[in-house]
């Protein structure tokens, strides 16, 4: 890790914005011809570029391509908006909400036979989030649900762009951010190529994760082997809020509400310092295709599903016209304004933001977290599960 207060930032790309705008996308390293760039970690474990000089030929790539310094929000008159539910409780079960990712990936895989897909998956040792590429069904299991924090995007970008230059289809999947940075990166469409991104509340630092397994794994006195941070099952009541479940080698589990874990709470009180300023929150969509967490929802709704209720968003021609192709008898939905998506889809600012970034300074992750929340939500940790969740239930159902 180094202290980015005490290095100085000579990426190419800080000569034109600040450095705290930088949101890890990693495109520059992998726009960069002669491996000028690499990503290292600052002290609370968020990646920025780092140029080594001797190599640099000044050809200001990574300039060209990195989404923050180039983005430039805009209305966009072509969105259209829907709730969306897939039909497939199994679909459902294994998905964040509503299925969506699944099914428009299937749509694609049915127009293009062995698309692959790019997206976010967990490391065998569950401590880190990895960008890969794969046409596997094992993989793209791997690829649903919810990460929430930072992934490693590696040379995804080059490794898609060599798909797509090799003729095959490509969804590619990620933060508003990454999708506009492979944009930049490509720099021309193709047209076996689709975007889906997603209604982002920002991402926390990957360190936090790493640190949360580690005390896991000590606790459990075994390794993880499983972690998801939207983990259903088909008796729970409510998709939201969401579990987070942590299966390890010696056969036993973890299972918690996600916001009353060290884990969940970090998440919704520290991210990358660029998030709360994004010009993609709301305002720009680069994707086809934007999912998310649908929470306008009521049990009347014949779109509703207890297991799973999404928002899907239509940003580009593209997106639109596989929309009207795709065979849609396998899901329900319905067209909603854009106020019902965003109402309560943002992360309101956390006041104690600075003090947990000080306690990243001094302290392991968890301590951290556990040094920076009060009474109330320490209690919320330790409450068994079926008890809490009853309570939660009762209150959400009191409150129609």
């Amino acid at each position: 890790m180094i202290n980015m207060n005490n290095i100085k930032p000579n990426c190419p790309v800080f000569r034109y914005m600040d450095i705290d705008r930088c949101c890890g996308c990693e495109v520059c390293t992998n726009a960069c011809p002669v491996s000028a760039l690499s990503m290292v970690a600052d002290n609370e474990g968020f990646v920025y570029p780092v140029l080594d000089e001797n190599k640099c030929i000044g050809c200001e790539k990574c300039v060209k391509v990195c989404p923050m310094y180039n983005a430039v929000p805009k209305d966009n008159k072509l969105e259209r908006f829907y709730v969306f539910s897939h039909s497939d409780n199994e679909i459902l079960v294994n998905s964040s909400s509503g299925g969506a990712f699944s099914f428009l990936y299937n749509e694609i895989k049915a127009k293009y036979q062995g698309a692959y897909v790019a997206g976010a998956a967990y490391s065998e040792d569950c401590k880190q989030i990895l960008h890969i590429v794969s046409n596997m069904q094992e993989n793209f299991n791997r690829m649903r649900g919810s990460k929430y924090f930072q992934s490693t995007k590696g040379e995804i970008y080059d490794k898609v762009k060599r798909l797509l230059d090799g003729n095959e289809a490509v969804l590619f999947t990620g933060a508003p951010c990454e999708v506009d940075a492979l944009y930049r990166f490509l720099g021309k469409d193709y047209e076996k190529l689709w975007t889906m991104d997603y209604i982002c509340k920002g991402s926390s630092t990957p360190r936090m994760l790493k640190e949360y397994v580690e005390y896991l794994n000590k606790k459990m006195k075994s390794e993880a082997t499983f972690l998801s941070m939207r983990y259903k099952w088909y008796g729970i009541d409510n998709f939201i809020p969401q579990f987070v479940k942590v299966n390890f080698k010696n056969g036993k589990s973890f299972l918690h509400e996600f916001y009353n874990t060290e884990l969940g709470l970090c998440f919704k009180i520290v991210q990358r310092k660029n998030c709360p300023d994004c010009p993609y929150r709301e305002k720009l969509h680069p994707a086809d295709f934007t999912i998310g967490d649908y929470h306008e929802h009521n049990t009347d709704d014949p779109v509703f599903n207890h297991l799973g209720t999404s928002v899907v968003i239509l940003n580009s021609e593209k997106g639109i016209s596989i929309w009207l192709e795709i065979n849609k008898d396998s899901v329900k939905y319905r067209e909603i304004q854009k106020d019902e998506v965003y109402r309560h889809n943002r992360n309101p600012a956390d006041t104690r933001n600075r003090l947990l970034r000080s306690n990243l300074q001094k302290y392991d992750g968890v301590t951290a977290v556990r040094n920076t929340i009060g009474l109330k939500e320490k209690i919320k940790m330790v409450l068994p599960v079926i008890p809490l969740r009853k309570i939660t239930a009762w209150r959400r159902e009191h409150k129609r």
